[in-house]
């Protein structure tokens, strides 16, 4: 495992932050304005991973990648899909008591 050091924050520590902040709220900024065209299908669910892990390239691109899958993942399973899965509500009237 890679050893890690705390440290106390420096001027570049900070600019390389704020550098790597920057180019993942671009791509974010990219991405929203793909899926907006592309509608609110699977297709455009599907593309936000697929295109932030081809504009951001290294150890960025594929944190906001995974972290786009992972939020894809999570809207398919309680949205489109939910009833296949057990988790749509049920529309049957069972009466009053």
């Amino acid at each position: 495992m890679k050893s890690t050091s705390v440290g106390v924050p420096t001027v570049k520590s900070m600019g390389n932050a704020f550098g790597t902040y920057a180019k993942a709220g671009a791509v974010g900024v990219a991405v929203s304005i793909i899926q907006s065209f592309l509608g609110g299908g699977i297709l455009a669910t599907l593309a936000g991973p697929i295109l932030a892990g081809s504009i951001l390239k290294g150890p960025v691109g594929d944190s906001v990648s995974a972290y786009l899958g992972l939020q894809a993942g999570m809207s398919l399973g309680t949205g489109q899909f939910a009833g296949l899965l057990g988790g749509g509500t049920s529309t049957g009237d069972r009466g009053s008591i």
